[in-house]
């Protein structure tokens, strides 16, 4: 069985238990769905992926991007796939001004 971590904003957590059977993982603070085959479409823009964010600049991302938490285990910041695209546009635009 994979496991997949997902990173869900809080205010959408009940609104994806009704339509898949996500995982709260108390220890990691993450959900997570679990599956013999691939993550299903409606899940893959919150699969988490690592970001590269400075300590000095976590609050002003963490003000624009909701799935952008703190992963200890990994001791890196993560995000869902849809805010990581929009991190990658949102530097691209801080570098052309």
């Amino acid at each position: 069985m994979t496991r997949y971590n997902l990173a869900i904003p809080y205010f959408l957590k009940d609104k994806i238990k009704e339509k898949f059977k996500i995982s709260w993982d108390g220890v990691r603070k993450n959900w997570y769905f679990e599956t013999d085959g691939e993550l299903p479409d409606g899940l893959l823009k919150y699969q988490e992926n690592e970001v590269d964010i400075s300590y000095n600049d976590r609050n002003e991302y963490k003000a624009q991007f909701n799935s952008l938490r703190f992963d200890r285990d990994l001791k890196s910041w993560v995000c869902s796939l849809e805010d990581f695209e929009k991190i990658q546009k949102y530097r691209e635009e801080q570098l052309d001004e």
